[in-house]
Formats: structure tokens, sequence, C-alpha cells
């Protein structure tokens, strides 16, 4: 079963109806408050729970009726401390209890007397004086004295180190040093010599004084061989008490539980041991006066079972799971039975009902293990992150508990304790609950950021935990349990270091990106290397690469650039396979001196399988954040498990070394790269390179010239420099102001897009639609784009189908050849990999037509516009409907065409269907597509067989929207595109101005006026992660604008944006090129866990769907946005239809006021274009002069410079002239493929003399960005 649980366990008693209890305060989060509020909820009492700012999206802050923020800073933790805010609370909610779990305020005395001390409120928990008497361990100790329990020999507190040395004398080693206000195994030190004590002394007494405000300590005798067992216990409060039998915790990090069990298995087999440490247990709480919920802790001796008071715990603890199932008790129901029995005046429960409850002994057994987000390779250090995927295999045990609230998509904060959840299992004995544990544990998921549950299956599995041989020593060397994982543990991440995979998410959709491995050729040869299926995921290493430490065993092997590599430091050849042993160091830095390309691909046999598969794959979308090792580069500490078969092999002994003959490597065509023209690239023209956008110059400049690589090339896009178009048109009409612009239509992975003047090759992550034109694009078999890092050049080689099927088989061949020689240890048999063609496209340096329309279709007046089917690459085809203009019958059309597509889709070789408003774009599998021309004749029979579309009736939903105009993140990002990209421009500063500029409104309230006045109609649904692309419905309000150029590298989510003829929402923080007017609700869930979503469909809308924007202030939205983002935002959506025939009759309506308004927005539109024309130019002019400034610029002083890696722009110059600086200091960050990389002030430098690089400049190797002296 998947995500947060709270399920598996129901107690048949205590049942009661409150008398006095009306409304609970759960003080707490995570699974505990969870916990709370089920038990609350069965009883039939309405909840309140408090939420930081941290956990405004957590499960707890939903579940309860009411939930309230405690204000604060928004990551300190401390919220949940805030005793005021929860009495206030209280008194506004009418809550008459607080319920406060474990942790935070519950042992905090002074809280419960607050509690106390409001009228009409109890504190479901002791009483603040129980509280406080227990929680000071040496008087808590006196107290058991009192009680007849036995204690350890020990002190009382100790005034001074030389203090404890003497006591310690007396008392013989080994000794504990325990702080009396600690607790959860904090403030305790086990010292084993007199130098040991010394050195503990001040530590143990300032942490007890940093963490409890009491630097007070004590030295207790240390039992080596101990058993850690506690009493359940429970008083009314009256002086009577019961207990629930007791549970074993002895399995510990850092003094804190791993696993519990219940019963204690020492106990249960000791005769009369558990009517001992009971009968104690109950004695002490009895002596007490103890009210509610707490737990006796004893140390018990595994030589002589003899047993000696630790602590009390005066709260529920962690652990009460494994009691409750073992004596089907409600301990949380019991709490409040108490407190209602105190709130309607009978001062607590009644002796005999309390009673009632005691138990004679447990029955059957039951195992907790606790899964903390921590790592145990590292010492269990805290590991906060993204959990990608949890599923809890809880089907498959028959009496499973799961106690937790995180869910695939939670991200674990570092402000809090690392629990993330309670695993539990109960069955008639031991053994069946073992066995119950290991198949829970080792079929659970848990997969993203580090977690304990390697440690937790490796427990359960051990026969040291089957004999029950479980000491306080057990997480020790000494104890005989050795925890060895299967893992990588990341030293350093590279530059960019992220897991990919060969397929990627081809034919997923609706903008989410196809990712996949940049160069899925090196990737796959690496695989072959290493004997995994050729597809299987891997590590893609950009420019500069990882150190990896290696827990256990593997075979690995580097394959693409050519990167400096070693393992323990001796120099590693690529291409070659090998093993690193257990312990083993791997590191791979840069791409070898001389050497071409920017990526390798190491191959890890049996790959990384608790890399969880997200749509269909394995493979990182950076840009994005979804996909792979938590949606990002590697980073140190980050952990990766591997297969443990795969180890195992490696660990045999009986795999051999081998080399790829260096004659078969890619290297001769990386070696290309370094010709007059750079690297070539297979391309295909189309869609858009013909006459009616490009001249016959422009092709030549296209086909025939050379590009150089930019410095923001990356996964999402390489940007290229080179030649500017003359263009065939002036504008782009409904589509934009400037000859780019196009109505949007769907993309072809890895076009030329042209971002207004500048190309770029759209990368793996790249969007699947947009307005801007593809003039030609990159074959599927084509791979050395991935290689390309800035300041490369390319030319593009325009090849046939044919041809590109041909470089295809020539591909499959090769990668046979390297399996073979693989498999055989050959050197000989791999042919070197020819990727050249014979006679391409424009061989003849003839560029007066193109060949990228596939066929027509004539208009039949009335029924069907001219249809064009165009070439998009050998993946792809474009259905072009009508003229560039938009046109809902024409949008109704391509509706009727994809449905009758998809009937048949699968048969005709066709992945996926991307229809747009005048478009859509059909992906095609080439690999089941022999004839290009026999499917090109099959869809144009099937369009013209379509009926007419002027009285179709389309179901859809209509959703209203919230709208802001004064968002600050949209500003900020503004801001930052005129400080990195271009710094001036018509649709600069302030776009809802050029936007009443260019379609005549007198101001910017008109535009808004436009936004919320009228019904959008989705379009197209794609671009990045289910983009709604939206058509005014009523053309009076359908402004038209330019886009971008450049386009932007970031825009907040839920941005609305303009471009062309077409609004569109945001769905991620991501690039983009429309107009920004202001901010609504992001229609996208990763994990699809929010209302509206699906964890197969991400994203919210659905073509045809209409949206109503309605005006809030800030304020309001930024209530709706904490809402969203914590899944309880609930969607004003409603089912209707949209009628063709309905609309048509309106716009005849409406068709005078249109053309009226049309005429007045061209000529607004012709003065804002004239207007860009200008700013344009003095922009680029602007750049060149700073590029001359460069190649001027020299110093006499030292500089920090960029060294090593490649091209970049200044981001950030974080100092100014003048400012003191010390070596090492960060003054300014670099941008470059989409990495920040930092500048360092040199060695010597005390402070800034000049700034030679402001921010936007762009820098090349060694470059100087500003000037350090002494």
């Amino acid at each position: 079963m998947a995500g947060i649980e709270q399920q598996g366990f129901t107690a048949s008693q205590p049942r009661f109806r409150p008398q006095a209890l009306r409304k609970v305060l759960i003080a707490n989060r995570g699974e505990i408050a969870l916990r709370l509020i089920r038990t609350c909820k069965a009883l039939g009492l309405a909840t309140v729970s408090v939420h930081t700012h941290d956990d405004a999206a957590a499960p707890h802050a939903s579940a309860a009726d009411e939930t309230f923020l405690l204000e604060g800073k928004e990551s300190d933790g401390k919220g949940y401390l805030d005793q005021a805010a929860m009495i206030d609370i209280c008194k506004r909610t009418g809550a008459n209890c607080i319920l406060p779990g474990y942790g935070f305020v519950s042992e905090n005395p002074g809280f419960a007397k607050l509690v106390e001390s409001t009228p009409g409120l109890i504190f479901a928990g002791p009483r603040s004086e129980t509280i406080n008497s227990f929680g000071l361990k040496h008087q808590a100790r006196a107290l058991a004295e009192g009680a007849g329990v036995p204690c350890v020999p020990g002190t009382g507190l100790l005034n001074s180190a030389d203090e404890a040395l003497q006591a310690a004398e007396k008392i013989t080693y080994p000794v504990i040093l325990k702080s009396t206000a600690g607790g959860g195994g904090l403030g305790l030190q086990v010292c084993r010599s007199a130098d040991e004590l010394t050195g503990a002394f001040d530590k143990i007494t300032s942490r007890g004084k940093a963490l409890f405000g009491d630097a007070s300590v004590f030295l207790e005798k240390y039992v080596e061989k101990g058993r850690h067992v506690e009493v359940q216990v429970f008083g009314n409060g009256q002086g009577q008490a019961i207990h629930f039998g007791e549970r074993e915790c002895s399995i510990q990090r850092r003094h804190q539980k791993v696993i519990e069990e219940c019963p204690s298995p020492f106990v249960h087999k000791t005769a009369g041991l558990r009517e001992k440490v009971t009968s104690c247990a109950v004695a002490l709480a009895e002596s007490a006066k103890y009210r509610s919920a707490g737990t006796v802790e004893m140390l018990v001796d595994d030589d002589t079972a003899s047993f000696y008071f630790l602590e009390v715990n005066a709260r529920l603890q962690v652990e009460h799971c494994v009691t409750e199932l073992c004596y089907d008790v409600d301990l949380v129901a019991l709490m409040l039975l108490q407190a209602d029995t105190e709130l309607a005046g009978q001062g607590g429960i009644p002796a005999e009902t309390l009673r009632s409850f005691q138990k004679e002994g447990p029955k059957g057994a039951a195992i907790e293990a606790r899964l903390y987000a921590e790592n145990p390779i590292r010492d269990y250090a805290p590991t906060p992150g993204l959990l990608q995927h949890v599923e809890y295999a809880t089907d498959q045990v028959r009496n499973a508990r799961i106690d937790g609230w995180v869910a695939s998509g939670t991200t674990v904060s570092a402000s809090y304790d690392p629990m993330l959840s309670k695993m539990c299992v109960w069955a008639e004995s031991r053994e069946a609950a073992i066995r119950d544990a290991r198949t829970l544990l080792g079929s659970s998921k848990v997969q993203g950021t580090p977690t304990n549950l390697g440690l937790l299956r490796a427990i359960v599995e051990s026969e040291l935990f089957a004999q029950g041989a479980t000491l306080t020593s057990f997480l020790t060397p000494a104890s005989g349990f050795r925890y060895r994982p299967c893992a990588i543990e990341v030293i350093t991440g590279g530059i960019s270091t992220t897991v990919q995979d060969q397929h990627g998410r081809k034919g997923v959709g609706h903008g989410v990106p196809e990712a996949g491995a940049m160069d899925p050729l090196s990737l796959q040869i690496a695989n072959l290397l290493v004997g995994n299926p050729p597809a299987t995921e891997a590590l893609e290493i950009t420019l500069a690469g990882p150190e990896l430490l290696f827990h256990a065993p593997a075979v690995v092997a580097l394959a693409g650039a050519e990167m400096e590599m070693s393992l323990d430091g001796k120099p590693v050849d690529a291409y070659t396979r090998f093993v690193v042993p257990a312990g083993g160091k791997l590191k791979i830095t840069k791409v070898a001196q001389g050497a071409a390309g920017c990526r390798s691909y190491l191959g890890i046999r049996g790959g990384l399988p608790e890399v969880p598969v997200y749509l269909n794959s394995k493979s990182t979308c950076p840009s994005l954040g979804f996909g792979g090792y938590q949606g990002r580069a590697l980073l140190a500490g980050d952990t990766l498990e591997l297969d443990a078969a795969a180890s195992e092999v490696a660990a045999s002994g009986q795999v051999a070394s081998y080399s790829l003959p260096k004659a078969a490597r890619l290297s001769r065509l990386f070696d290309e790269s370094n010709g007059d023209k750079g690297w070539p690239l297979l391309c295909m023209t189309g869609p858009f390179d013909d006459d009616g956008f490009l001249t016959a110059e422009d092709r030549q400049k296209l086909y025939g010239g050379s590009w150089k690589v930019s410095h923001q090339a990356s996964r999402t896009g390489i940007r290229l420099e080179g030649a500017r178009y003359k263009w065939a048109r002036k504008d782009g009409g409904e589509g934009g102001s400037h000859p780019s612009n196009v109505l949007e239509f769907g993309y072809s992975s890895r076009g030329i897009n042209m971002n207004g003047d500048v190309p770029v090759i759209l990368g793996r992550d790249g969007p699947d639609l947009g307005g801007l034109l593809i003039s030609n694009t990159v074959v599927a078999s084509e791979w050395r784009d991935g290689q390309m890092k800035p300041s490369d050049t390319l030319h593009f080689v325009a090849v046939t189908y044919a041809q590109a099927q041909e470089v295809a088989r020539r591909i499959a061949r090769y990668l046979s050849q390297v399996h073979k020689a693989v498999e055989t240890q050959c050197s000989e048999g791999v042919e070197p990999l020819e990727m050249a063609v014979d006679a391409p496209v424009y061989a003849q340096a003839d560029y007066g037509a193109s060949k990228s329309i596939l066929a027509s279709i004539d208009e039949v007046a009335g029924e069907r516009p001219k249809v064009q089917i165009r070439s998009a690459g050998d993946r792809f085809v474009v259905m072009e409907y009508g003229d560039m203009t938009a046109d809902i019958i024409n949008r109704c059309r391509i509706e009727l065409l994809v449905r009758e597509l998809t009937k048949t889709k699968a048969s005709r070789g066709i992945v996926d269907l991307n229809p747009n408003l005048r478009s859509v774009t059909i992906q095609i599998d080439p690999t089941k597509v022999d004839d290009l021309e026999a499917l090109v004749k099959w869809l144009v029979e099937i369009e013209t067989q379509i009926p007419s579309a002027r009285e179709v009736k389309i179901p859809t939903r209509e959703f209203t929207l919230p709208v802001t105009f004064e968002d600050p993140e949209v500003k900020l990002s503004i801001q930052k595109y005129m400080e990195t990209v271009r710094s001036k421009a018509v649709y600069l500063p302030d776009n809802c101005e050029y936007l009443a500029e260019a379609n005549g409104y007198a101001s910017t309230r008109e535009v808004e006026e436009a936004v919320v006045g009228c019904r959008q109609l989705a379009v197209a649904v794609g671009f990045f992660m289910g983009t709604p692309i939206l058509l005014p419905l009523d053309p009076r309000k359908r402004m038209r604008c330019q886009k971008y150029n450049p386009t932007r590298l970031t825009t907040p989510a839920g941005a609305l944006g303009h471009g062309g003829s077409c609004f569109a929402i945001y769905p991620v923080s991501c690039p983009g090129g429309y107009a920004l007017l202001g901010r609504t609700l992001p229609c996208w869930s990763t994990f699809g866990d929010k209302p509206g979503f699906q964890p197969t469909q991400p994203y919210l809308f659905e073509n045809f769907d209409t949206i109503q924007f309605e005006k809030v202030d800030q304020a309001t939205y930024d209530q709706a946005l904490r809402e969203f983002d914590a899944g309880t935002y609930r969607w004003k959506v409603r089912e209707t239809v949209f009628d063709v025939a309905e609309q048509s009759a309106f716009l005849a309506s409406i068709q005078e006021e249109t053309e009226a308004f049309r005429k007045q927005q061209a000529v607004s539109l012709q003065k804002a274009e004239q207007k860009e024309e200008k700013l344009f130019a003095e922009w680029q002019h602007e750049v060149e002069e700073a590029a001359k400034r460069k190649a001027a610029g020299q110093t006499d002083y030292d500089a920090a410079t960029l060294e090593d890696f490649a091209n970049a722009n200044v981001w950030k110059v974080l100092v100014k002239k003048g400012d003191k600086v010390e070596p090492g200091q960060k003054v300014a960050i670099l941008e470059a493929m989409k990495m920040e990389i930092d500048v360092l002030a040199p060695e010597g430098a005390t402070s800034i003399k000049a700034i030679l690089k402001p921010p936007g400049s762009s820098v090349n190797p060694g470059d100087a960005i500003l000037v350090a002296g002494s």
C-alpha cells in the first residue's frame, strides 16, 4: 500500500462516549500527530492541529478539523514550542484539551503548568510537578529508591570533574555520565577511564545547559551487557496504576531506539522477571500518584537478570504501538478518558474501571522498526530531502501497522526529528513476527533521500536478532552484528552528475520532457561493457565528475568524452570494464587535456535498483526537479544502492577486465569537432524552413554555415551563436510580432527552435510545444549534440528519412558488434562507426527550395482549410491547418482527427499525438515506419474522411481560478532577465504596460479586464509539465504581443503569461518566452497526490477545458497557493459542453466590434514593433561593444578567473569596487550550462580594485572577471 498510512490497528478498549471533552488541540506534528487525530476521530472528538511554515503541506495540518499556523521564522523548527500561541488557539477554537504526544512540549513542566492554570483547559498527560520530578534524573532516582525500585550504583549531582573522578573510582569503571535534564538519548556518555571522564565532563555539562537549560550531571555504573527494558504504566492520578507489560528497546544508535519488541524476549523466557519489573514500575507510579500514560525504563543485566531503574518517561512513548498490539488497548483513548473524567469533575478514571483494563500478560508478539531519514553509512547523519516513492508492503503480511506521515513526494525538512514512520507487525509468536517483519521491511519501498531501511532489514535478517541476543551494544562492533550496505556513497558530486537511462519518457507527452541520456550511444556502450541491457540507467557526468566511495564491490565502465579517472589514486582508462572493490574510491575529474566532448557515462552492473521509476523512466530532469535521484544532480552525502546480485558477481573474482579497442571507440568521431566547421550534426529539414518563413539565403546560413555553442547550453537546450536571418516575412502574424513567432504547435524533440533571432537546439529536457518556429530537426540516431559544450562549433547536415534510417541501422550494427566483443573478450570484430552520409540534401549548395512540405490537402470552402503535412525529423510530422490565425472551427476539426488517429495509432507506428491551435504534431517510431511516404498518404486519407466540425459538441470542464497582478516572484523573474539576458526591450521593464501599449489600451487596467472578463479555451496542453495554452473565446479580448527575444531562463510556477494570441499558465518554475502578466495557481502535481491529479496524470488540464479568471489581492492569492501546496485547495470546477455552433453564432454577432478592435490593435502593434526594432539594435550594439572591451581588457593585478571548464555568463557580482575581501571568499557567481559556478578571491587578495565583467557579461576560460589586489 502506497503513501501515508495510519492503519492496521483497532483496539477493543477503552470505548467511551466523552462527557466533557469537546475539542482537542494536537500539540505535535508528523506521525504522532496523525496517530492522535485518528483516536480523536474514532471517539467523535473535533480536533485542531498546529503547523509551522515548513509543515504547511504536512498531512497533519489538513487531517484535523481545523489547523493554525504557528508564526515565526520559516525554518527555525521552534514553532511547536510556542506555548502562548497554543493556549491562544485553544481559546479561539474552544478546544478544552491539549494532547501533546512525545517530544516538543510533552515533557515541559512549565507548559503543563500553564495549561493547568488556564480555566476549562486540561493537559492530557502527567501533572506538571510529576513531569518536573521525573524530568530531573537525580530526583527520579530518589523517587525510585523510595518506592523500592532497584537502582544502578551511582551518585547525586556532581559539582566538578574532580568530584566525578573520585566517585568513579568508588563505583569502578566503566561508568556513564548523565545530564540530569537529558532525554531521548541526549546528554550522556560512557566513560571507560579517568581520561575519558575528564574529557566528557565539560562536554556533557555544556550540552545539558545548551539543550535542556540545566548543566547538572551525575554518574552511574555502566552495565556492559545490558538490555533496555521498559514497562508501560497508566495511572489515574489518585494513587492507582496498572501496567501493560514490558517492551524491549535495546537496539539503539546514539542511545536512541531503532527496533522495539513486545514482549521482551529475554523477560519472556526468564521466569518471574516480568512480575518483578512490572510490580516495581506500578509501585513507583502509584507512589508518585502518576496520571495518564508513562514508561518506567529499566536496565536489565543479561548475565544475572538483575534489573535497575533508569528513568521515567512522563509521556506517551514512540514505541507504544507494540504494546497496543499485544494488549489490545488504545493508550491514546485511555489518556483521553482520563482527561474526560477529570474535566467532568470525577478526579480521574475510577480505580475499579482502571483495574478492569489490567491484562494478565501479552498476546502474541509485536515488532516495531523505526524508519528514519538518516544515513547509517555516514554515522546516522540526518538526510533531509525528497522521498520519491513510498510504498509499504502491508498487503504481504497478515497483521501490519504503519504509523507514518510520509508519502511519495514528501520533502523531509531539516528542522525536525528524522522519523518517517513506525513499521509494525504482530503475530501469534515471535518467530512468526520476525518472518513478517522481514517480509514487510524487505518488500517495502522508500526511495529518494537515504533512509535506514537497509539497516532495519539487516537487523531483522540477522541470526543475533532471531536468537534474541539484542543487547544495548547490538549496533557496536563488539556485538558481532555487521551492517554492510550494498551502496555507493557520493563524496563529491562533480559539476553535474545525474541518473539517466536510454529511452527516457518518450510518448508521455503533455509537456513531460523526454529526458534520457544526452548522448544515448555512449550510455549504451558503458552498459554493454559492464554486462547490462543497453538501456539501463547510468550516471551522466557533465564537464567534471564525482568522487565515489563504494561500500560494496561493483563492475563499472566509463564511456563518452574521455575524462581523467582514478581508482584509489591509480589511473584507469575509459571504455574499460573493471571492478571497484568494497572500500574503493573512484574519482572522475575533468575531460582530458585536448579531448573533445563534455559528457561521460558511468555504467554500473545491475544499474541503480533503488532509483525509482517515474512516468516510465529513471531519468533525471534536473531543471524541473523530477526523476532520477531526488530530481537533481548528485551531491556530497548522497547514497546510491547497488544491485546485490551484481555486487556478488563483482566480489566473486570472476569478472575479467576488458577494454574496447581504441579503433572501435567514439574518439575518432569526437575528433571531427576539430574541423573547420566543427561537429557535424545530422538533421532533417522542417517543419518551418520553407519560403513562407526563411529565404534561400537564410537556408544557406542554416545548412551551409557553422554555428557556435553559447554558454547557455544545457539539457534543456543548446543556444547557438551565428548568422542572423533576413526572414521571409516581417512578423509572425497572430503568432507574435517577430518573424520567428508562430501560433503554438507541437515541437519536434531536438528541433532547432528560433528564440527570436537566436537558434536553440531543443534538449532532451526541452518543451514539447510553443510558439517559436522550428526550422530543422536533429534525427533520432544522432548523439553528438549531447557532447557539445560552450565555444564548440557545429554545422547541420540535412539528410533524407531513408538516410536517417540507414545511420540508425549502422549504429544498431555497431552496438551489436560491441556487445559480441565484450561477451567474447575479443579485441577485434568491431568496425569503426561511420556517421557520414553520401549526397546529403544540400550537397550541391542549392538552397532555393525547402524539402520540408511532404503533402498538401486542398481547402474545401466552409468545411476544411488547406492542410499541409510537414517533415519534422525522422520521429515527427506536423499536420498544419489553414493560415496563421486562431480559428476555433479548425481546432475542433483537429480534435476530430486526433480521435480518429487514436483508434489505430499503435498499428501505424504512431507513439503520441500533440494537438494544438492550428496543428497536430504526430510522433512516430522510425523503427516501425519503414515508408514515410506511405504513412503520409494514410494521413491524407484519414483527414479527407473527417466530417464537418461546425455542429460538434465537446464535453468539457469549466475552471474558475484566482489571479493576482502584483506578484513579487513574477517581478523578480523579469528583473533577473534584465540583469542576465537582455537589459532593454519593448516589453521591459513592465510586461503589462507593454501589452497595454501594443494593443491600444489606455492603461494596464484594461489589460487586467481582458484577462478576467473572458473565458479561455485550452487549445493545447503541453510545453512544460501540462502547461495549458489558452485562447480567449471573445476575440475582442484577444490581445497580441511579441514573445521574449531571447527567452527567459526562469519563470515562477503559476505565472500567467501571454504570447502571440494566447495565454499560458506556467505549471512549475521553468524557462519561458511569454510576457508575464500575473500569477495564478500551478497546474502540476509531480506525484499526482493533490486533488484533481493522479500519479499517472500529474497535470490538471485537458484539451478543451475552459478557464475563467477572477482577480484577487496578493494576500488571498498567497493563501490559495499555500492551500495548493498543502493539497487542500478545492478547485472551482463544473462539467459543461463546448458547443461549436453556439460559439460560431456568438462570433458572428460581434463581428463589427471585433474588426474595429483589430484595426486599433494593428496600429498599436506596428508602433510597438518599430520601437522593438530600435531597442533590439541598441541592445545588440551594447553586446558587441562589451565584447570589444572584453578582448581589450588587460590588468597588472591578480584577478579571479574562471578556469578549466567552459564559456559562461556572469550572473551575479557579490562585491563592489573598494570592498574588503579575504582569500577564498565568494565574489561572483557564473552561469554555464544551467549550472552555477562560484568565483573565489585569489590568495593574497584583500580588496576589490575593479569589476571587469558586470552581470550579463560573457566570459571565456581564463578571462578576468574582477581585479582583486592587496
